[in-house]
């Protein structure tokens, strides 16, 4: 279609276009088309006429919009979009917007103001009915900065009062940072944040950063700083807006007690939430985004029906809701937020090009305008083949039937699909057929350079390894493409994929950015103890600076910074027992007796390594078309991980040692779809699956969603747990000695001695580490006979990877479902209007909630309470104290909808999967740490609804700033999975046990999760190599030169000592000079005291190499004691110390002494460097 699909000078759409704007019509009609691929395509040329123009797309939801996007993409990746954002929650739902939404709607405003010819803007009629300030309001409040531009000495309160918030590190749209002569932000008119250099009041340099590592990327020549919110404070807007508001509520008659704290709010130019709602009352008159465009603009509309039925629809709900929330204090009238003249107000801003597939008459399209009207014929359609490709036994052969029909026909076929395992599969189907399949590059789009090469080539079909929203036919250019999805018995529902990153060093420095005073640190020789802050010192007259710890009898250890190695947060269930006391053995004995445990740990993973080696079984042949057919019926777009999980079991299969496979990832992620593929391809090979799960109520879940996935296959699936009547067990286990049954289901049951699994070939066991140590014995006897899949949603560090290599395979899932939408999470006081109003709205949707009240002794009050407002709620009471029989019963309840609430403890933070639950209350959030609020909120957000989250303040809403904190990141990190800022921040073990089978929760407990797989690493290291673990000592250094993070560089605690854990990892000179580099980048020139922090981390690093326990400095020389472990031979230390110019000797006390001119951490780190070299 038009330019990009076909040569300008021969596409009759695309001339027929270019004759009605030249012609000034200002209605043109595309019937016969309401395709996003149709139009996407058509734009995404960058040499036609039509790249002369500014182009907005208007389309009936925000589901049109992300497909048009995804289609222009496809057509040209670099093709330059931006998409309109509104409100994401009603005005009259007494919630508020996300902040990052509304910064985002400024930067649309922004680019729309300044809009180049070619550029394409998208926008749900929702966002579009959305008005705003006037286009003077943004004009007259953008600040351009430059090299050589003054920064104004208001500048952060400037920035305060244009929506944005100080941050330590700038992530997020909207935030910003002042380190010194380091100026960091992140303004909605720009993609990436910037920073600034600035030097005493003058921009030295800008550069663009990415917001994920924080490194700078490229130097740009002027910024634009704008407003992150609609509202701006001023002396003309403040009053107007308090004046205003205040005859709202007086017509409304809302009494003056009720709004006056935020009248007060108002009139002082202060925030708070939900003051984006009140934008109509900062100006004369809101107006329509389009108002912002250029003349040059033309407005093209996707299904113009589409849109009238929605437009109708919006309208008639913003009514009902504002009906509702009269009596509320933020309730805008509708007129004044949107825009309610009707669409066809809208098609009269700019030459408008309806896209339709029906020819319709508009009211304004009457006689009198029929000169302004043009109407064109193009056609275009979603395609689907006469029946489904991978239903037919010869997947290849039918597949190329397919492609060489429509070849044969003259037209060209594209194929797309995107992830490097889908693509490998298209290019299986086609291998042995004569067509020729021709990956392309990612980021090319050189349509005519394919159809030119499709022309000279009849099999020739090109293969885009991009998305696309569906298969399209393009009769008039006689195109096909071909969705993956075609090769499918079910559609795929999908979106982009999310993923978090794992890295070993940014987990660690990231947990410590988190940590607050108060928290439990591990010190590797002294125990457990308190954080208690840094503390500055003058030794000497020289400055430093320590990590205070406190123990029990408030005992303290200062430990300078270069020693922050020694420490780590403490991960595991928290308790004051746990602290140790300074100057016992209480610590040590409890290392030696974990270290003892995990010998034997360690022997026995080996032991078991061996037998499974040892075991051999016949292997699998390669899957057949009933297993792709099966695969295809799963109805979502798998992740990459997910892909290759199941890459993963299906070479498993074909080896003919028996399978052990851990399969990891974090709650949601599609372990169980995993372990359905897995299950499927064995009882294709005739053998039973068993799968075991901890809980009634587990298993429960698993027969659910295990018949419905295979409600179309003749498998027999069964299940066996507490709540199965006794005729029917009795039934099943006589069945599955007869071989009857296909699949179990069960808990520890399936382990009991009158049940026989003669022909087991696979078992899944769901959350391993929650069964007792007796079962566990049971289990670890079969699976190493037998096909083994264990499910678990417990973190694993990079280095318990490493260690496992060759005693259990693991596979790792980080990427989050793409079927989810993000979680929408609120801040609100305890307000029994908007949770009777979420409630309702809950339920009127069908769905249930989850209401978390950590407080067992007020939690039955709360229930009546919660029972006076709503009467007709079903709600239940969990809690850990209560029987575990009726727990369970009340779980298994929730699961079965027989109750709509469940009102809980943190309890239900894991094994309890509800897709039907998407509504969560957490009462006095401001008291749960980070991770807590993480876990909780994963209850809900698991299926295709919206889910909401609210957190709930006292009412007083007097919450500490750290809490402020904590819930303000929570809310910002909605995506599930949005893991760098909480998925890997304030880590902490969930569930009692651990992934490798041994029940060693009290270990785990007490040592922390970090160090207990550090011995476990030293143990498997240790017997494996039959060789005894070396402990190396963290030395002690004592040199006159200050080495520290000056407070003044880095003001943010927690942020410096994030780095002072970072900057122990340095190993090397070219690790110095990398994370100088860093520094410099982030805040500045680094001062001499961090230099030698950076040298003193690589001193210590030798130190460690050569067994050095200390090293001490004096006016000319240093002195070293060393281990008996040293790698130093003795005769190089006495060919030393015999020179004659006297530079090494010995003292009395058998110190190494190294004369030196002068005392300086590069000339020590020059000697221990040479010492080094006389090990070799």
């Amino acid at each position: 279609m038009g330019a990009t699909l076909q040569r300008a000078d021969t596409s009759q759409l695309y001339h027929s276009l270019v004759r009605a704007f030249e012609t000034k019509r200002r209605l043109i009609r595309i019937v016969g088309s309401a395709d996003s691929a149709a139009l996407a395509a058509l734009l995404a040329s960058t040499d036609s006429l039509l790249s002369h123009s500014v182009h907005v797309i208007l389309t009936s939801d925000n589901s049109i919009a992300e497909k048009f996007l995804t289609d222009l993409k496809f057509f040209n990746p670099r093709a330059p979009s931006h998409l309109l954002t509104g409100f994401d929650v009603s005005p009259y739902s007494g919630l508020y917007p996300n902040s990052k939404q509304v910064a985002a709607r400024m930067g649309f405003l922004y680019s729309a103001m300044h809009a180049s010819p070619g550029n394409i803007f998208v926008s749900p009629l929702d966002s579009l009915l959305q008005q705003g300030p006037p286009k003077n309001i943004l004009i007259e409040n953008v600040f351009e900065i430059g090299p050589g531009f003054t920064v104004p000495s208001d500048f952060s309160e400037k920035l305060v009062s244009w929506g944005y918030y100080p941050a330590s590190l700038v992530e997020d749209v909207g935030s910003f940072a002042v380190r010194g002569g380091i100026i960091d932000i992140f303004s909605p008119a720009h993609p990436r944040p910037i920073r600034l250099e600035v030097f005493g009041d003058l921009v030295d340099s800008i550069r663009c950063f990415d917001a994920q590592n924080q490194r700078s990327l490229n130097t740009i020549d002027t910024a634009s700083i704008i407003p992150a919110r609609e509202v701006l404070f001023n002396d003309e807007t403040t009053p107007l807006a308090a004046a205003r508001f205040r005859e709202s509520c007086d017509r409304r008659k809302i009494p003056r007690p009720q709004y006056d704290s935020l009248l007060k709010n108002l009139a002082r130019g202060q925030t708070f939430n939900g003051l984006d709602f009140l934008v109509p009352y900062f100006y004369e008159k809101l107006v329509s985004p389009l108002e912002y465009f250029p003349k040059n603009t033309v407005l093209w509309v996707l299904d113009p029906i589409a849109i009238s039925q929605e437009y109708d629809n919006l309208i008639s709900q913003l009514k009902s809701e504002r009906s509702s929330a009269q009596n509320d204090i933020i309730a805008p009238e509708i007129e004044e937020l949107y825009s309610v003249s009707g669409v066809e107000e809208i098609y009269k801003y700019f030459p408008t090009v309806l896209l339709s597939r029906i020819d319709i008459k508009e009211s304004f399209s009457d006689d009198e305008n029929k000169d302004e009207i043009s109407r064109i014929n193009y056609s275009t359609s979603v395609f689907s083949p006469p029946k489904k490709i991978s239903a037919e036994k010869n997947l290849a052969q039918t597949a190329e039937l397919l492609v060489r029909d429509w070849r044969d026909k003259g037209y060209k076929v594209f194929l797309t699909s995107s992830g490097s395992f889908k693509i490998k599969r298209i290019q299986g189907i086609f291998i042995d057929t004569e067509t020729k399949i021709k990956l392309i590059d990612d980021e090319d789009a050189s349509w005519e350079i394919w159809f030119q090469e499709q022309d000279a080539d009849p099999h020739l079909v090109h293969l885009v390894p991009r998305q696309i929203s569906d298969s399209y036919h393009f009769p008039l250019e006689k195109i096909l493409f071909l969705d993956d999805a075609i090769f499918s018995t079910s559609k795929k529902f999908r979106t982009p994929e999310r993923e978090f990153t794992e890295d070993a060093q940014k987990f660690s420095s990231l947990s410590f950015q988190d940590l607050k005073v108060g928290d439990l640190i591990v010190h590797v020789d002294h125990g457990i103890g308190y954080f208690n802050g840094l503390q500055k010192l003058s030794i000497a007259g020289i400055d430093a600076e320590f990590i205070t710890l406190k123990y029990k009898d408030n005992d303290k250890l200062l430990l300078p910074v270069y020693r922050v190695g020694q420490i780590q947060k403490y991960s595991g269930p928290a308790s004051e027992h746990l602290v140790a006391k300074l100057g016992t053995s209480q610590w040590a004995q409890t290392k030696v007796k974990v270290q003892s445990k995990l010998r034997d740990v360690a022997s026995e993973l080996l032991s078991l390594y061996a037998q499974r080696d040892q075991t051999r079984r016949p292997n699998f042949e390669d899957p057949n078309n009933d297993y792709f057919k099966f695969e295809d019926e799963f109805q979502y777009e798998e992740t990459n991980d997910q892909l290759k999980s199941i890459n993963d079991i299906l070479a498993d299969y074909k080896k003919t040692r028996p399978m052990d496979r851990l399969i990891c990832g974090d709650v949601g992620f599609g372990k169980t779809e995993v372990a359905m593929r897995a299950a499927f391809r064995v009882m294709q090979e005739g053998k039973l699956v068993a799968i075991m799960a901890p809980t009634t109520v587990l298993t429960l879940q698993h027969l659910e969603n295990f018949k419905k996935r295979f409600s179309k296959w003749p498998f027999e699936i069964r299940l066996l747990n507490r709540f199965v009547a006794k005729g029917e067990a009795t039934k099943t286990i006589s069945e599955l000695k007869s071989g009857k049954v296909n699949l179990v289901i069960g808990t520890h049951r399936l382990l009991s001695k009158d049940i026989d699994l003669p022909n087991l070939g696979l078992l899944i066991i769901d959350e391993e580490h929650r069964f007792g140590v007796m079962h566990k014995e049971k289990i670890r006897k079969m699976s190493h006979v037998i096909d083994t899949l264990a499910l678990s949603a417990t973190p694993i560090p990079r280095t318990l990877n490493m260690s496992l290599v060759g005693i259990r395979d693991i596979s790792i899932i980080n990427t989050a479902p793409v079927d989810r939408l993000p979680i929408r999470t609120f801040i609100c006081k305890f307000d029994e209007e908007t949770i009777v109003k979420a409630i309702r709205s809950e339920i009127a949707r069908g769905g249930q909630i989850f209401f978390i009240h950590n407080r067992i002794q007020s939690i039955y009050a709360l229930n009546d309470e919660l029972k006076k407002l709503l009467p007709d709620v079903r709600i239940a009471v969990g809690h850990g104290q209560m029987e575990a029989k009726e727990l369970e019963d009340t779980f298994i309840s929730f699961f079965r909808k027989d109750v709509d609430m469940l009102l809980c403890t943190t309890i239900v933070e894991s094994g309890m999967d509800i897709p039907n639950a998407n509504t969560m209350f957490i009462d006095r959030a401001d008291t749960f740490g980070l991770s807590q609020l993480y876990q909780l909120r994963g209850r809900i957000g698991r299926s295709t609804k919206r889910a909401y989250c609210y957190l709930l303040i006292p009412e007083s809403g007097a919450i500490d700033k750290e809490a402020q904190e904590r819930l303000k990141i929570i809310q910002e990190n909605t995506a599930l999975g949005s893991g760098f800022r909480i998925a890997h921040h304030d880590l902490e073990l969930r569930g009692a046990g651990n992934i490798l089978g041994e029940d060693q929760s009290g270990h785990i407990a007490a040592v922390g999760f970090e160090l207990y797989y550090e011995l476990l690493e030293e143990a498997l290291k240790t017997v494996r190599d039959k060789i005894p673990h070396e402990t190396i000592p963290d030395p002690e250094i004592s040199v006159r030169i200050p080495a520290l993070i000056p407070d003044d560089y880095m003001p943010d605690i927690r942020l410096r000592l994030a780095y002072y854990k970072t900057l122990s990892q340095i190993n090397s000179q070219e690790d110095i000079d990398r994370f100088a580099d860093e520094l410099k980048d982030q805040f500045g020139p680094v001062p001499e005291p961090t230099l030698n922090l950076m040298s003193l981390m690589l001193v210590r690093s030798f130190c460690r190499d050569l067994r050095i326990r200390d090293l001490s400095s004096g006016a000319k020389s240093i002195s070293l004691a060393f281990t008996d472990k040293t790698p130093l031979p003795p005769d190089a230390i006495i060919k030393l110390t015999s020179q004659g110019n006297k530079k090494y000797s010995f003292s009395k006390d058998g110190r190494l002494q190294i004369r030196m001119n002068e005392i300086t951490l590069p000339n020590i780190f020059n000697e221990l460097e040479f010492l080094l070299k006389q090990c070799d």
